[in-house]
C-alpha cells in the first residue's frame, strides 16, 4: 500500500485522459482508402466494446461500435485525423474518453484500436512494483463541498474485513484499515486492496467530512472514487435534502421500498413510489434503495446545503433459478447440521438471508429481535454500536470467532449475512457461546463467505 503523490496523481490523469490504443496496418493493394475503419476494446474486462460512441475532431460524423467493437467511417480521404471514445465503461472507472491520432494514407486502409488501458497500465502510473494479480486500487479525488476546490492533506481512510480458516478449529478474522492524506490536487490513491471483499471508504479534514461509502467487488479491478467533503453535521444549516422515486423494472411505482443513507433513520417510498430523506449532511452520500424480492440499487450522491438532490431509482427483480443439490464440505455441513439443532430447541431466535437481506442495514436486523437493544456510539469517522441484552453487552461471534469489539458489525452488510442467532438472556445461551466470567446473552452472526 503506498500513499498517494503529486507526481503520482498527474501520471493516473494523464493515463485517463489520452491512453493511446496500438494500431495496426493490413495489407491492401495500392489504393486510397474509402474507409478509416477501428476496434474499440476493454482491456480491463478483455472483451470487445459494444455501443462505444466515436468521433473525429473537427468533424460532424460519428460512429458507434458493433456488437464486436468494430466501428468505421466511409469516405474518408488521407491525412491525420484525432479520434475520440467515449463509453459507460470508461466512466465507470473515471475516464472521460480515450483519444488517439492516427495517419490514413493512401496505399493502406489502417484498422485503429481504441482500448480501455489494461490494469498493468493504471498499476504502473499510480503503484509501484510489478502489477499483482490477485489485488486492485482505488483512487480519486477530494474536494471541497461549497468551492469545490482541492482539499489537499484530507484524511482518507479504507477498511475492510478478511476471514481465513485453515480448519474448523482455526478460524481468523482481522479488520485492515489503511489511511492516506490528499496531495496538494487533492488526488489519493490505495494500491493492493483486495479485490473479493466490501471496502469502506470515507474522509474527513478538520471539520469536514463525507459519508461513509461501500465499495463491493466485482470484475473490475480498479475503482475510482471522487468525495466532496461537507461541513460536520453539527454545524447548524449544514445541511441539504435528497428526493426520489422507485419503481420497478417496467417502471411502476414501488410502494414500501427502503431508501437508507448512511446515518439518516431510513424512510419508505410512498403510494408513488416517491420518498424524501431531509437534514441530510453535505458532501458524498451513499444512497441504497432496497425492496423484496428486487436486487439492491446503490447511488453516489453530492448534497449541497440548503440545495435538493432527486434520485430516480429502478429496482430489477431477482432472478430465480432453479434447485440444485450442493454436497457441501464435512466442517461446513457440520456447522449447518449445528445450527438447525439449536434453531429447533427453540431457545434463540433465528433469522435467515431469506428475510436479512431486505433490510437497509445491519442495525435494524438486530432491532427486530426481542430483548434485544443497538447502543450508538461514534469512535471513529464511521458510526459505531454495540448490542445490549437488557442492561448487559451480550457477546459477539461472527463466524464462530468472539468478537470483543461490536464495532466490527459497521463493516458488514445485510446481504453480505447468511444467518443471526440470537439469545437475549444468559440462561438461553448454548454452551458453544457461553464465555466464563461473562453471564450476559450472546448473538451469533454468520456471512455467507462462511456459511454455506
Amino acid at each position: 500500500m503506498q500513499p498517494s503523490s503529486v507526481a503520482k496523481r498527474a501520471i493516473l490523469i494523464g493515463v485517463a485522459g489520452l491512453y493511446l490504443g496500438g494500431s495496426r496496418a493490413l495489407a491492401q493493394p495500392a489504393r486510397a482508402p474509402t474507409a478509416l475503419r477501428g476496434v474499440a476494446y476493454d482491456s480491463l474486462r478483455g472483451q470487445a466494446l459494444a455501443g462505444a460512441f466515436v468521433t473525429i475532431r473537427g468533424d460532424t460524423r460519428t460512429a458507434t461500435s458493433d456488437a464486436q467493437g468494430h466501428f468505421a467511417f466511409d469516405g474518408m480521404t488521407p491525412g491525420g485525423y484525432v479520434l475520440t471514445l467515449q463509453h459507460d465503461a470508461l466512466d465507470s472507472i473515471g475516464l472521460s474518453g480515450i483519444t488517439r491520432r492516427v495517419e490514413l494514407t493512401a496505399d493502406a486502409m489502417s484498422e485503429v484500436l481504441l482500448s480501455v488501458p489494461s490494469f498493468a497500465t493504471m498499476w504502473k502510473a499510480a503503484c509501484a512494483g510489478m502489477a499483482p494479480s490477485d489485488s486492485g486500487l482505488v483512487y480519486g479525488t477530494i474536494r471541497d463541498a461549497s468551492s469545490r476546490s482541492p482539499v489537499p492533506s484530507a484524511q482518507v481512510a479504507l477498511s475492510w474485513l478478511n476471514l481465513s480458516a485453515s480448519s474448523i478449529a482455526d478460524i481468523r478474522q482481522r479488520r485492515w484499515r489503511f489511511d492516506v492524506a490528499s496531495d496538494s490536487a487533492g488526488g489519493f490513491t490505495f494500491c493492493g486492496v483486495p479485490t473479493d471483499a466490501s471496502l469502506q471508504l470515507d474522509a474527513r479534514a478538520e471539520s469536514q467530512t463525507s459519508g461513509l461509502l461501500t465499495l463491493r467487488p466485482g470484475r473490475l479491478r480498479v475503482h475510482r472514487v471522487d468525495l466532496l467533503l461537507g461541513k460536520n453535521a453539527s454545524v447548524a444549516g449544514a445541511r441539504g435534502m435528497i428526493v426520489g422515486r422507485v419503481t420497478n423494472q417496467a417502471g411502476a411505482p414501488l410502494r414500501d421500498a427502503r431508501v437508507v443513507t448512511g446515518e439518516m433513520p431510513e424512510v419508505r417510498s410512498g403510494q408513488q413510489g416517491e420518498f424524501t430523506i431531509r437534514n441530510v449532511p453535505t458532501g458524498t452520500q451513499q444512497v441504497e434503495v432496497l425492496a423484496l424480492g428486487m436486487l439492491p440499487v446503490v447511488t453516489l450522491v453530492d448534497v449541497m446545503e440548503a440545495d435538493t438532490v432527486v434520485v430516480n431509482a429502478r429496482l430489477q427483480r431477482v432472478t430465480t433459478l432453479e434447485g440444485v443439490n450442493v454436497t457441501a464440505l464435512s466442517p461446513r455441513a457440520r456447522i449447518v447440521s449445528s445450527f438447525e439443532e439449536r434453531r429447533q430447541l427453540g431457545l434463540g431466535r433465528f433469522q435467515d438471508s431469506t428475510t436479512i437481506r431486505a433490510h437497509g442495514t445491519l442495525s435494524s436486523v438486530f432491532q427486530e429481535f426481542l430483548g434485544i437493544r443497538v447502543q450508538y456510539t461514534r469512535k471513529s469517522a464511521s458510526p459505531q454500536y454495540k448490542l445490549l441484552g437488557g442492561s448487559c453487552t451480550v457477546n459477539l461471534f461472527i463466524d464462530r470467532v468472539r468478537v470483543t469489539d461490536h464495532a466490527e458489525l459497521s463493516f458488514l452488510r445485510p446481504d453480505e449475512i447468511a444467518a443471526v442467532e440470537v439469545y437475549a438472556r444468559a440462561s438461553t445461551v448454548p454452551v458453544e457461546y457461553q464465555t466464563t466470567g461473562q453471564p450476559c446473552g450472546a448473538v451469533a452472526v454468520w456471512t455467507k463467505r462462511f456459511f454455506p
